[in-house]
């Protein structure tokens, strides 16, 4: 209904505002879900870590907001239209706001998957209710980003009724700590995340907003495949991290199980993507974006790659303590990223941001492999 033009638009904008999301994350979702899973039976520890890392996040919210307000102000021949940007605060607030860090930890899944189902249906059916032409890209912006900002605040009134923790400031040291824990994992992130969110980005720099609605189309679609395969993996993250602590061959016998099954399961998704991309694109977008087919196509090994670079890097390679060695393979990813992108993009529009993003994934992968082997970290003791 919105068209090309106003979903790239729409996508351009929740992009910039995933640099900051980057920054109110912080490393907490690893750290934090980390020390909750090992802490899970001590009320008053997982107490002082929920509402440390809540404040902490908050602290960065509103840092991140305030900065992205005045990009947007301050550039503004490159966001126009700025009720768009301003509106995508909301999908950047319920994000640091949703405690999804601390549900997993806790192995309460259904917490993250109840609220997120009940918010983002009714979000999805006053879409098709309300959105019936192109000017109505304001509500359909309005009803997305203002759906995860209402998740965020589901998840901590869940947090306080379920597991009656009372808010209170924590110590100034406690806050540090948990800084200073993180730094290393946000480092990270921050390196992963940007080519993650930069691919819409740099495309939109160096296209118009209709063929960056092409590109999201696709990368809609991958994201929303991945997001099944990462489920997976996230829900495998707090037992393989308590396995590790306790007997370092359960862990990784788990972590090879976990290899063959969230691969295998990957793999047939990515198969079906390329195979039935045309009809994919058809049916949830229409004949309008009969260009997403070929992108979709190339970014159909994504889902795949994405699975074992989670488990491999994250559950593997960061959970066995070597930071620095995941941290490089990071830096050196993003680097080939850039350099491919700046490359193809002005040459290839889309086709370039989805060659470049698929590519870097295998560089991921390809690295962490070599570093997993030379370690023997796989290797039963």
């Amino acid at each position: 209904m919105i068209g090309a033009e106003y979903f790239g638009l729409i996508n351009f904008a929740s992009a910039f505002a995933g640099f900051f999301i980057i920054v109110s994350d912080y490393g907490f979702n690893f750290t934090a879900n980390r020390d909750i899973a090992k802490n899970r039976n001590d009320t008053v520890k997982c107490s002082e870590i929920y509402n440390s890392v809540l404040v902490s996040k908050i602290f960065l919210l509103l840092l991140s907001s305030m900065i992205f307000i005045i990009c947007i102000f301050v550039f503004g021949n490159v966001f126009t239209d700025k009720p768009v940007f301003i509106i995508s605060l909301g999908t950047l607030a319920g994000t640091a706001l949703f405690p999804h860090w601390f549900f997993k930890g806790m192995e309460k899944m259904y917490y993250i998957a109840l609220p997120g189902i009940i918010i983002r249906t009714v979000a999805t059916v006053l879409v098709f209710a309300v959105v019936r032409e192109r000017a109505d890209y304001i509500i359909y912006a309005l009803l997305i980003n203002g759906s995860s900002l209402l998740l965020g605040f589901a998840g901590i009134l869940i947090v306080n009724i379920k597991f009656k923790y009372k808010f209170y400031f924590p110590p100034f040291n406690t806050l540090k700590r948990n800084f200073v824990e993180g730094l290393e994992v946000f480092y990270s992130i921050i390196c992963t995340s940007i080519y993650n969110y930069a691919n819409t980005f740099i495309l939109g720099l160096f296209a118009d907003f209709r063929i960056v609605g092409f590109y999201a189309a696709a990368d809609k679609i991958i994201s929303g495949v991945t997001g099944i395969v990462s489920n997976l993996n996230e829900s495998t993250y707090p037992r393989i991290s308590a396995l590790l602590a306790e007997d370092r061959n359960k862990g990784i016998k788990m972590i090879i199980t976990s290899g063959k099954m969230i691969g295998a399961v990957s793999l047939f998704l990515s198969a079906v993507i390329f195979v039935f991309a045309e009809p994919i694109v058809r049916i949830i977008f229409g004949s309008g974006f009969s260009e997403t087919v070929v992108l979709l196509r190339i970014m159909s090994l994504i889902p795949f790659f994405i699975s074992l670079n989670n488990l491999y890097g994250v559950q593997t390679i960061l959970n066995m303590g070597h930071k620095k060695a995941f941290l490089n393979i990071i830096v050196v990813s993003l680097v080939f990223f850039l350099i491919v992108s700046f490359i193809t993009v002005p040459y290839l529009g889309a086709a370039g941001t989805a060659f470049s993003i698929t590519s870097t994934e295998f560089i991921v992968l390809f690295l962490m492999i070599i570093f997993i082997s030379r370690k023997k970290l796989l290797a039963h003791g």
